[in-house]
């Protein structure tokens, strides 16, 4: 298969599905989405790797999410995959990372939001557990499992690698994830409910 087309396709068939259209930032939006795409780009920073091919660090991507909804955080999570790669001169990766580290974990971020909205009662802990805390968690093990697989599969690391540095270390990368995005989505609940797009203070305060 071909992955970097593949990748690509699949980045811009959820562009097109989700979120609805784009609507006109006001300023102080723009301004809010893009301080926040930053300190996201400097927790990408923070990074580690036993494997040169399986760099791990948090995301952010669900918080992203929740903030502009799943087209905006597709849209700001490219450019940070982007930015990310000239910073590192590893664009050659950018079609995997689109896919794993962008692409999948909003997918992961949109269907937890979509449980809370259809399926849960309408509460705020409810939304900020299961979209910030949970979302989170599996937006980040959805993401790197799959291209801990992916790149076993295409034999650039071996089964074994994959399994011991890619997927076994899911669990211990999964909780403090959640607590991040967990702690963003409470602060801005609470203090600033206006910054989160998905949020509606009618609904989950009633």
């Amino acid at each position: 298969m071909d992955w970097p087309l593949f990748c690509h396709l699949l980045v811009l068939a959820l562009l097109l599905r989700f979120g609805g259209p784009l609507r006109r930032p006001t300023a102080e939006r723009l301004n809010t989405v893009a301080a926040a795409s930053v300190a996201i780009l400097v927790l990408w920073q923070l990074k580690a790797a036993l494997h040169p091919l399986l760099p791990v660090h948090f995301l952010g991507i669900t918080t992203l999410t929740l903030m502009t909804g799943a087209r905006g955080a597709l849209l700001a999570g490219s450019l940070l995959a982007v930015a990310n790669g000239l910073w590192h001169h590893t664009l050659s990766s950018l079609t995997l990372d689109l896919l794993c580290l962008v692409a999948v974990p909003v997918l992961v971020s949109r269907s937890a939001l979509f449980v809370v909205r259809a399926l849960l009662p309408a509460h705020l802990f409810i939304y900020i557990f299961v979209a910030g805390f949970l979302g989170g968690a599996l937006a980040l093990s959805c993401g790197y499992g799959l291209r801990s697989l992916l790149l076993a599969q295409s034999g650039l690391v071996g089964w074994p690698q994959a399994m011991s540095q890619g997927i076994e270390l899911l669990p211990l990368l999964a909780f403090p994830e959640a607590l991040i995005n967990g702690m963003a989505v409470t602060l801005m609940a609470v203090y600033r409910p206006e910054w989160l797009a998905t949020f509606d203070d009618r609904r989950f305060l009633r």
